[in-house]
C-alpha cells in the first residue's frame, strides 16, 4: 500500500473514531482533552479541532501554541487548511460543530 493509501485508511479510521465518541457523547469527547500534551503536534492539532464545540478556550488555547511554533505543516492548518482564522473558526460554533467543517462540506458538495 502507497502513502496516499495508508493516509486514506488512516484517515478513515480517524473519521469513524470521531464519529463514535460523538454517539457517546459529551463525555466520550472530553477524552480527547487528554491529548492536548500529546507529543506529536499533529495529535495534538487534531484533538483540539475535535473538541472545539466541548472546550472552545482549552482548544483555542491549543490551536494558537500550535499556530505560534510556526511548525509546519501543523501550524498552517489551523488557518488554511479552512481559509479562516483560528479566532474566526474557534468562534462560530454552531452545535458543537465548528464552521469549517461545514466549509469544506460545502465545497465538497459544490465539487460533486
Amino acid at each position: 500500500m502507497g502513502e496516499i493509501g495508508k493516509f486514506n485508511r488512516l484517515y478513515r479510521q480517524m473519521d469513524a473514531t470521531e464519529k463514535e465518541l460523538r454517539r457517546r457523547g459529551r463525555e466520550a469527547r472530553l477524552a480527547l482533552l487528554r491529548l492536548y500534551d500529546h507529543p506529536n503536534m499533529q495529535v495534538r492539532l487534531n484533538a483540539a479541532k475535535r473538541t472545539l464545540g466541548i472546550a472552545p478556550d482549552a482548544a483555542r488555547r491549543v490551536l494558537q501554541a500550535i499556530s505560534d511554533s510556526k511548525w509546519q505543516p501543523q501550524a498552517m492548518m489551523p488557518e488554511c487548511h479552512s481559509g479562516i482564522s483560528i479566532e474566526e473558526c474557534s468562534s462560530q460554533i454552531d452545535g458543537g460543530i465548528p464552521v469549517l467543517r461545514r466549509a469544506r462540506k460545502r465545497r465538497s458538495m459544490r465539487a460533486d
